[in-house]
Order: C-alpha cells, then structure tokens, then sequence
C-alpha cells in the first residue's frame, strides 16, 4: 500500500463502497474514476494484469466481459437498433471492474483494507437512514402524520428493492464481524455494531421491499442457525434473535402497511392472483416461442414480451419482468444466459470448492444477490448494475486473499 498509485485505487475503492448506497449518479461517476486511476496504475507501474488472480479467478471476469459482448452482438440482430444500443451503453459500466480488478495488482490489499470497505458501506448506509429520518422528522413537523412519512417510497423516495439490498448486504456484513471476534471486541463496540445492525434492519423494513423483508428473514434465520447449531454461539444467536425479533414487533407496531404488504402478497400467490406471477408466466411463454437459444436481441425483447403479455394478461400493461434471469433468457437467450450465470455463481463454487473459511459470509453475500435477482431486473438499472458488479468483484478478491496471503484454513 505504500505506492502511490495503490493508495489512489484503494481510495476510490472506498469511495464506491460509500457513494453506491447514497446516489447510484454519484456512484457512477466514482465508477469513471476507479476506471482512470487503474489505467494510470499501469502506466505507473508498468504492468498490466493481476497477479494475485489464479486462473480460475479471473473466469467470473471474462464472463462479465462475455455477458456484456453477447448483448453489444444482440444489437445487430434488433430490429430497434437505437434501443439495443441504449441497452449496451448502460450496462458497459460493467467493463469497469475487468479493467480495475482484472489488468491491475491487488496483492497489496489484505483483509483489513477489504473489511474497511465493509464497514464504509454499513456508515454509508446508516448515514442515508439518519438524512432521511431528519427529513421525515421536518415534514413531521410541517404536519405530516407517521404514516405519511413512513407509506410506500415516502421515507426514502428512491427504488425500494435496489436500496433494500444495500441495507441486506451491510447486515450481513455486521453479522459476520460479529461471528469473526465477537468475543475479542470492547462492550462499546459490541454495542455500536449492535445498534448499527438494528438501524439496517429497520431501514430495510420500513422501505416496503417485499423481496428485502424476505431476504432479512432468511438472513436472520440462516444466521442464528448457523451459530447456534456449528458454531455452538447459543448467546450470540439468541442476543440476533432478540434485536430482530424486537425490530420486527417495532415496525409491526409503528408501520403495519409494510408486513401487511408480505402477508397480502403472499396470500395472492397462494390464489394465483400476484401480478408478477402472471408476469413471469408470460416472460416463459414469450422467451420459449421465439428463438431460446439468441433471444429476441436487446432492443425488441422488451416490446416483444410487452405485447404479447398485454394480450395474455387482459390488457394489463408490464413494465418490467422483475426477474433478471428471465429477462436475460428474454434478450440474448441461452447464449447469453450462460456467461452470465457463470460470472454469478463461478466464485460460489470455488468458495465451496476450496473450504474457504468465510465461506458462509460468502454463501450470504452471493445468495442475497441471486435471490433478489428473482425478484428485480436489478442489471438494467445503473444502481444494480454498479453494485452488484462491485460487489461481485470484491468477492472475487476475498478469495484471492484467502489463497495468495494466508491460505485456505486461515481467516482473512
């Protein structure tokens, strides 16, 4: 970390991991200059490509590079060509994190400099919560009642299902420091960690995310079971229990629209009645009629599924598929759809592969993100696209460390 150049790649680093949860414009533009200060790195330095990656690391990569190829090909067999080019422009920030991660050294990060960006998503997040808890506290004020504040995107205005994964990633974050050295930290600290965990969990409730509130339930549930039964932490587990179970009576109390949302959901499923079901339904019977193996190309997925669906669903007019997989399948068909499962789930499988020792905040992290994909087409907006890329990247480099620095049976 000494070298200058190292210093300026890690800082903008840390500024993505703090930009992404407050405004996906400002993370963009600290997305650009992640991209310059690599490119300036290997000027600098003289040396191109990443040593600390082993092959095998570096093919989620090259299928982040394949994913984004496939979609730019798709173009040319669309007949809205302006829109599939529309499509290849946004989602070209994926060529970002190649470029930094994939062409630069990273040997000079450890575990600690990975933890920090950690604990500046967590601040980032519980910053955001504060800003927007002082704006409802003034609209308050002003004679605006606590529903009103709290309804459905009025607490925090922007799209709930993207920012309900910031909050689900920061608490897995909190609850693997805490598995981590839980014993060995302060009262104090102990404390702070808890109250932050409790401020996400709240966050995530109140914003009215049907798949968020899925995810902290299995989220919690994973967890305590996790350290219950192999760890043997029944005081640790428990101590999970008792703040989520008191965050869950605080907003079934304080904001009873936000649960009711799930059970009412889920009692549309049950009858057949929940739109995206009916929505995904068709998103299978658009992508299977046409041609599986392509799709229908980046520019006339979209209006293709929206057609047909309209007619299939009497007139009720999709403006999204809600599920990133099928519309995938939808766009560049199985040719696409393989790349971009390998670059989801590839470092999945080598963490399992190779016994890494944070295997289960790996199984967490990844399983966050291809559960909410079920729910959200989270890579055709720049908030998903900019942190799941991130995020995925930065997995990537956990392993790398586990297997360059200190080996498969010690912790990073």
């Amino acid at each position: 970390m000494n070298k200058w150049y190292n210093k300026l790649q890690y800082g903008a680093m840390l500024l993505m991991a703090a930009a992404m949860p407050v405004s996906w414009r400002v993370g963009l533009y600290v997305a650009l200059l992640l991209a310059m200060v690599s490119i300036v790195k290997m000027i600098a330095q003289r040396k191109v490509g990443n040593p600390a990656l082993d092959w095998r690391l570096r093919i989620p990569f090259f299928a982040m590079l394949a994913y984004w190829l496939v979609i730019t090909i798709s173009v040319f067999y669309s007949a809205d060509s302006i829109t599939g080019w529309l499509v290849v422009m946004r989602k070209a920030v994926l060529l970002i994190f190649p470029l930094c991660f994939l062409l630069t050294d990273t040997s000079y990060l450890d575990g600690r400099y990975l933890r920090a960006l950690g604990y500046v998503l967590l601040l980032s997040v519980c910053a955001v919560f504060l800003y927007f808890s002082v704006r409802a506290g003034v609209s308050m004020a002003e004679g605006a009642t606590w529903a009103q504040v709290t309804g459905s995107c009025t607490f925090d205005p922007r799209h709930h299902a993207y920012t309900a994964l910031y909050m689900a990633i920061a608490i897995v974050f909190v609850l693997h420091e805490m598995n981590r050295r839980w014993q060995e930290m302060k009262v104090w600290y102990q404390v702070i960690l808890a109250l932050l965990m409790v401020v996400c969990m709240f966050y995530l409730m109140i914003v009215n995310s049907r798949a968020g509130i899925l995810t902290l339930w299995i989220i919690v549930v994973s967890y305590v079971v996790y350290m219950a039964l192999f760890c043997k932490q029944w005081m640790l587990a428990l101590m999970v229990t008792l703040l989520f179970a008191g965050v869950q009576v605080g907003v079934k109390t304080l904001t009873p629209q936000n649960v009711n949302r799930v059970e009412s959901s889920a009692s549309e499923i049950s009858s057949g009645e929940d739109a995206r079901v009916k929505i995904y339904k068709s998103a299978i019977h658009v992508a299977t009629e046409g041609n599986p193996v392509v799709g229908y190309g980046a520019g006339d997925y979209f209006q293709s599924f929206a057609d047909k669906s309209t007619v299939e669903n009497n007139g009720y007019v999709a403006k999204n598929i809600h599920n990133q997989y099928l519309e995938t399948f939808l766009s560049v068909g199985i040719i696409g759809l393989i790349p971009f499962l390998i670059w989801l789930f590839y470092p999945l499988y080598l963490a399992c592969r190779r016994k890494s020792m944070n295997l289960f905040l790996l199984l967490m992290l990844e399983g966050v993100v291809l559960f909410n994909l079920l729910f959200e087409s989270m890579l055709e907006r720049q908030m998903g696209l900019l942190f799941i890329g991130y995020l995925l990247s930065v997995i990537v480099l956990i392993l790398s460390l586990e297997e360059n620095k200190f080996g498969r049976v010690q912790k990073s």
